[in-house]
């Protein structure tokens, strides 16, 4: 089975094929998800024994019936992989990057499933970028790539959104924050998935459709750098603290490659097969 740790307006929960069951109704007793990350496997562990027991299935309601936070409210940090899949890489007529780079966004720019995402003044190229998320577990300080799994507690799903309009500042070059941290503009999960239950990240299936209609379809694979030396490359920068949020980058079929950008009323689902299903409404 596969289950994920969210946010629901009640406070921290899993989310499983069963529906959504309050962590306090399993008797944890949490105020974050990003709480329970300093017991991380005892609390899989748990979950794991209630789904088998059928515990979980008796204490679960349908999804439709709560609101979806952010799984982690507050992250400590939002770190971002740019041009990281050789197809998206082919598309927009570009070199695949000789390294991995990375820049940061604004926590306050979270937002969760099923939520209203409302364009800012001025912009009329608001693009989608459908990505898997990294959430470290444990801390990671200089490590090694064959040992990145061990700091990772698991994953989620991430739609980075991008005014294009509001890409560069006069003469000084990409203005990373200002197209890429307005209210919104980082919707994720609905819910982490524990890396345990994810057999191999190097194989996920990543889709985002518009309305229905399929804009990005390709998989993880087609990163150029990948999970392990993501972390790994980011620790040797920074040391990656329980809570951190890595995006690791999108494939092709933005908008930026076609120019038909999103609207008001538009419906985005961005999904990756065994993570989640990542679902916001433009206004």
């Amino acid at each position: 089975m596969t289950f994920g740790l969210c946010t629901i307006d009640t406070g921290p929960a899993v989310l499983s094929q069963h529906g959504v069951a309050p962590l306090v109704r399993l008797g944890v007793t949490t105020p974050t998800v990003r709480a329970t990350l300093s017991d991380w496997d005892t609390l899989c562990d748990l979950l794991e024994d209630a789904d088998r027991s059928g515990k979980l299935a008796k204490l679960s309601t349908p999804d439709t019936d709560v609101t979806f936070l952010p799984p982690l409210a507050d992250p400590p940090a939002i770190y971002c992989a740019g041009a990281n899949y050789h197809d998206h890489a082919r598309e927009m007529g570009t070199d695949p990057p000789q390294a991995t780079f990375h820049f940061l966004v604004s926590p306050a720019s979270l937002t969760g499933h099923r939520s209203t995402v409302h364009r800012p003044e001025g912009c009329q190229r608001l693009d989608w970028e459908v990505e898997l998320a990294i959430v470290i577990g444990r801390p990671a300080s200089a490590i090694h790539p064959a040992a990145a799994a061990d700091h990772i507690a698991g994953y989620t799903v991430a739609n980075d959104l991008s005014a294009r309009d509001h890409v560069r500042a006069s003469g000084l070059g990409i203005d990373w924050l200002r197209h890429k941290s307005y209210a919104g503009f980082t919707p994720l999960g609905p819910a982490i998935v524990p890396r345990r239950l994810v057999p191999d990240a190097t194989d996920l299936e990543l889709t985002l459709t518009v309305n229905g209609q399929v804009k990005q379809h390709s998989n993880t694979n087609q990163m150029i750098s990948g999970v392990g030396d993501q972390v790994a490359a980011l620790s040797r920068i920074a040391p990656l603290r329980p809570g951190d949020v890595v995006l690791t980058g999108t494939p092709a079929g933005t908008a930026a490659a076609h120019g038909h950008y999103l609207h008001p009323g538009d419906v985005v689902v961005a999904e990756i097969t065994g993570i989640g299903r990542l679902e916001n409404r433009i206004a």
